[in-house]
């Protein structure tokens, strides 16, 4: 059996990826899950090219409320970080990722632990930036409350890498190393790991079946002679033809379809030949605008929506 591959910092691995080219790695942590994960190791930092080693970054809010990742020297490294998370992030949702494990305080990884200054290092007080984080990172969020190791005045967020990771996949086990220092934490997020792999596959599952279901009834819906085998509408059937629904006329609405007549079809079936599609075109390009974004695409809304215009046309057509 497959194991959940699981994204991991660097660092934490033991590889020299921090920005003083040392490790800083959590053997304990990793000799505990190796063997039931595979890991995909990870750090926006040096994979977007900014160099091992290199001059360390912090987080600072920008005007505008932008949070940008800039050096002592005044370098914003945003848009490299950026462009490597947009990317990588499409791959790592298309891989197959069951989970994410990343550093506690680095200025792209962190998980609501990454200090936020106001303005630009050396300006109202800020020091150079920390040098305890290690690298990772996108556009930060979930500002809070300072974390332990962390000054309580301190304000604190997302890393940059952590935070579009949320984004893009909000259903997506996340730790810091700092959250499974215990055998019973570690045990908790490797069952977490498991139920996302089993759903993550159960869809996909669900998705062949669902293809071939549709090819079948497309090929009976295009054929007059099988289209008789199709079983016949629960509601009219079960009602002894007192009930009407927009899925009465469904198979003679398809056929219409085949033979030219659109309008023939919109009257057999309203919503298949006419609600329908236009729910597709603005979900299509809804989709389009949330890749143009880089958000994460509600399917799970959209089927609801167009679960509800079913059933608005279903009534429309009773009450009609």
């Amino acid at each position: 059996m497959a194991k959940p591959r699981v994204g991991i910092s660097a660092c934490l691995l033991g590889r020299n990826t921090r920005y003083d080219g040392r490790a800083k790695g959590a053997p304990e942590l990793v000799a505990a899950l190796a063997p039931d994960v595979e890991w995909v190791p990870l750090c926006p930092e040096a994979d977007a090219g900014l160099g091992v080693p290199r001059p360390p970054m912090d987080l600072y809010r920008q005007a505008g409320g932008r949070i940008a990742a800039i050096t002592p020297e005044g370098h914003d490294c945003t848009p490299q970080l950026d462009a490597w998370i947009a990317a990588t992030l499409p791959a790592l949702r298309h891989g197959g990722l069951d989970g994410a494990i990343l550093k506690a305080r680095s200025p792209s990884c962190a998980i609501g632990t990454a200090r936020l200054h106001d303005g630009a290092p050396g300006q109202d007080g800020n020091s150079s930036p920390d040098t305890h984080g290690a690298g990772d990172g996108a556009s930060a969020s979930a500002v809070g409350t300072a974390p332990v190791g962390v000054s309580a005045s301190a304000e604190v967020c997302d890393g940059l890498f952590a935070a579009a990771l949320k984004r893009a996949m909000p259903e997506l086990p996340l730790a810091e190393d700092e959250d499974l220092r215990s055998a019973a934490q570690r045990e908790q997020f490797l069952a977490r790991l498991r139920v996302h792999q089993r759903l993550r596959r159960d869809r996909r599952r669900l998705l062949v079946i669902l293809a071939l279901l549709l090819a079948l009834l497309a090929l009976m819906l295009s054929s007059p002679t099988l289209s008789r085998y199709l079983p016949p509408c629960p509601l009219h059937y079960l009602s002894h033809g007192r009930l009407t629904c927009p899925g009465c006329g469904f198979t003679r609405g398809w056929q219409a379809l085949l033979a030219g007549d659109w309008r023939g079809a919109g009257v057999y079936h309203p919503f298949a030949f006419r609600i329908l599609p236009l729910l597709v075109m603005v979900a299509a390009g809804h989709a389009l605008l949330c890749r143009l974004q880089r958000r994460r695409w509600p399917l799970s809304s959209w089927l609801w929506t167009a679960f509800g215009a079913w059933i608005a046309a279903w009534l429309l057509t009773l009450l009609v």
